[in-house]
C-alpha cells in the first residue's frame, strides 16, 4: 500500500513516496530519487530554527555505495510531520535525532547546514554582486592603451584594448541628458552629454557610428570639445553598456539629417588610460563588508 506525503518548501512541491519495498522522493518538478526501502541506514530531521525543516535520509545503493537525499519543507507542514511520524513507527531504529545535532551529522557524514549555511550564502551573494560588476571589472582588468582614428571604429575594426586616444572631428549636434534621483529626502541631480564624433571627410549620407559621452560641460567646456580632435576615455560596449534606444531615437528624429544605427558604439571621455578603478574598489568594498558580515555569522554557528 502505498503512503504519499506531500509539503512545500518556497515554491516548490515536494513528496516522499512510501510503499512496501521503495521510496520516492519527489523535490520540485525536476529532481527525483528512488530507492530500496529496507536499504534506509538512518534518518535525521533538522529545524533551522523553526524556519524550514529539513529530512536527511542515507541509504545504500544497489552497488553498495552510500548515499543522501535531503527534502526540504516549510516549518509546520502536515504532511511532513506525517512522514516523520511514518518513519518513527516502522524503523524507530534507524532514527538519529536521540543525538545531538553535531553528532548526528558526524554519524551521517553531511555537512552541518548550520556551518555551511553562512558559507554557502556568501557565495551566491558575491556571484550575484560580480556578475553587475562585470562591465566595471572588465575595464578595470584592460591594461592596454591604443591610439585610433574613428574611421577604424566605423568600419567595425575594433582595437585589442577599449582604452583609446580616438581621432576625429566632433559635430554641434548633441544630446543633453539629465538624471534626477531622490533618496530619503535628498535630491541628486546628474547631467550627461552626448555629441557625435566623425571622420574628417564625413557628409550627411554615412552612418554615425561613434557618439562620445561626456559628463556635465560648461559653455566653455562644450567650445574646447568641438575645438578638439583628440579624446581619451574607453569604449562602453560589455553587456548592458552602450546607448540606450531612447538616445539613438533622439538623434534620429531631433536631427532628421543625421543617421545613427541601433549598433553605434558609446565612447565614454574620461581622459583616463585605464578605467573603472573607482567601481573595483567599491566591488572589494562591498564584498570585504559581506564576508565580515558572514564569517561572523559562521563562527556564531560553529559555537
Amino acid at each position: 500500500m502505498n503512503k504519499e506525503f506531500a509539503f512545500s518548501y518556497m515554491t516548490a512541491k515536494n513528496s516522499v513516496t512510501l510503499d512496501s519495498y521503495n521510496v520516492l522522493c519527489k523535490m520540485g518538478p525536476f529532481r527525483k530519487k528512488q530507492f530500496p526501502f529496507n536499504n534506509i541506514l538512518n534518518y535525521y530531521v533538522f529545524n533551522n530554527q523553526n524556519q524550514y525543516q529539513s529530512l536527511f535520509i542515507t541509504y545504500t545503493e544497489e552497488s553498495g555505495k552510500t548515499s543522501k537525499v535531503q527534502v526540504f519543507s516549510q516549518f509546520g507542514e502536515q504532511g511532513f510531520n506525517d512522514l516523520v511520524a511514518e518513519l518513527n513507527a516502522r524503523i524507530p531504529n534507524k532514527s538519529l535525532n536521540h543525538l545531538p545535532e553535531k553528532e548526528a551529522f558526524a554519524a551521517m557524514k553531511v555537512a552541518n547546514p548550520k556551518k555551511w549555511g553562512a558559507v554557502v550564502a556568501f557565495l551566491i551573494i558575491f556571484a550575484v554582486i560580480t556578475v553587475f560588476f562585470i562591465p566595471s571589472l572588465t575595464h578595470y582588468f584592460d591594461y592596454g592603451f591604443e591610439e585610433v582614428e574613428v574611421q577604424q571604429l566605423n568600419k567595425g575594426d575594433l582595437p585589442s584594448t577599449r582604452n583609446l586616444l580616438l581621432n576625429g572631428q566632433p559635430l554641434y549636434e548633441n544630446l543633453e541628458e539629465t538624471t534626477t534621483t531622490t533618496r530619503r529626502g535628498s535630491t541628486t541631480t546628474t547631467k550627461k552629454v552626448y555629441i557625435p564624433i566623425v571622420a574628417p571627410e564625413w557628409d550627411y549620407d554615412s552612418d554615425i557610428k561613434v557618439i562620445l559621452q561626456f559628463d556635465e560641460l560648461s559653455d566653455e567646456e562644450y567650445e574646447a570639445v568641438m575645438s578638439s580632435s583628440e579624446f581619451v576615455g574607453t569604449i562602453r560596449n560589455v553587456w548592458f553598456e552602450g546607448l540606450d534606444q531612447d538616445q539613438i531615437d533622439f538623434f534620429n528624429n531631433e536631427y532628421p539629417d543625421l543617421k545613427v544605427p541601433n549598433d553605434a558604439l558609446l565612447f565614454e571621455v574620461t581622459n583616463e588610460t585605464h578605467n573603472d578603478s573607482l567601481m573595483f574598489f567599491v566591488w572589494i568594498g562591498i564584498n570585504g563588508l559581506m564576508l565580515i558580515i558572514f564569517l561572523i555569522a559562521y563562527f556564531k554557528s560553529k559555537k
